[in-house]
């Protein structure tokens, strides 16, 4: 039987992920031709993300059976908190200031970032620090997997390089790295019945996150919040 590790689920669902490196959104990045509209969208919903992120970690921290555990969620809680809300902020502000239109990003929760963050709530009730870490594992792996695809080919100049630059760095790298070292170890006690729902969880998670992608691009908003183009 396959050790369960975070690159064997990844593994587990191949379209999912090529989805997610195929994604207009990340495309257009590269190219430079994606519009601030839609990444100030982008932002504005993933920062209202990141909150709920972080209260994940910390719900799955207080209900973890060991201190390790703690600690580990804590770590994930700390670089969200300290390092990822406020670069999203500093760069929502820049993005503001070059004159990136409103598309109802900033007046509440679209669809997709209420599933997602919803999905990540429910499973930190129910579950347990490797549930969470389960679930929150696709987008700190894909962003990471993302960002140093991106930064081969976009302009050295182009405003969307200060958004890859931390995901590319060494300090997110060894972050990466640790939580998927952690994970390994709590996955190595899960039975079969356990191992086959991870997997589920994880493709789940995997899926909000191209739902994610294809919400920024199209900027999807409730109707009576969205902003018509022109």
């Amino acid at each position: 039987m396959s050790e369960l590790t975070a690159e064997w689920l990844r593994k587990s669902c191949p379209q999912i992920w090529d989805s997610l490196h195929d994604h207009p959104f990340l495309r257009e990045m590269a190219t430079g031709t994606l519009s601030l509209d839609r990444f100030r969208f982008y932002l504005e919903q993933d920062t209202m993300y990141l909150r709920e992120y972080a209260k994940c970690m910390a719900l799955g921290a207080a209900r973890a059976a060991r201190v390790d555990e703690v600690a580990w969620l804590r770590d994930s809680l700390d670089n969200i908190v300290d390092n990822e809300l406020p670069r999203n902020e500093q760069l929502l502000q820049r993005v503001i200031d070059l004159g990136a239109a409103d598309r109802g990003g900033s007046r509440g929760m679209a669809p997709t970032t209420l599933a997602y963050t919803s999905f990540l709530t429910a499973t930190a009730y129910r579950g347990d620090a490797l549930d969470v870490m389960t679930v929150i594992l696709p987008c700190a792996i894909s962003y990471r997997e993302i960002a140093l695809e991106l930064v081969e080919v976009i302009a050295p100049d182009s405003l969307y390089t200060a958004w890859m630059e931390f995901f590319v760095g060494d300090f997110y790298g060894e972050r990466l790295r640790q939580m998927q070292a952690n994970f390994a170890e709590l996955a190595a006690r899960a039975d079969d019945s356990r191992r086959g729902f991870l997997r589920e969880q994880f493709a789940t998670a995997s899926r909000l996150e191209v739902a994610f992608w294809d919400m920024a691009y199209g900027c999807r908003q409730w109707p009576d919040l969205a902003v018509p183009v022109g």
